[in-house]
């Protein structure tokens, strides 16, 4: 498992892919545009999200721990 550990993410736009066996602990994501992501195996611990837009993702045996979401678009998140 690819692990990321205190880092930034900016403005990341990703559509239709998928992500799998990645570790995000205490990593920042900002003004990023995650849409219909497939999201396999994957963990994120006590990250924050601020101003993004996560659409539709469907979520394959990840975890999603202790995370903040601070004036974000979670549309079609279940």
């Amino acid at each position: 498992m690819k692990e990321y550990c205190g880092e930034s993410f900016s403005k990341i736009q990703r559509a239709g892919e998928e992500i799998s066996g990645l570790l995000f602990e205490d990593c920042v994501f900002s003004e990023c545009r995650l849409t219909e992501l497939t999201i396999k195996n994957c963990q994120f611990s006590g990250c924050r999200f601020e101003d993004c837009k996560i659409a539709a993702p469907k979520f394959r045996g990840s975890q999603m721990l202790s995370c903040d979401f601070s004036r974000c678009d979670l549309s079609g998140v279940d």
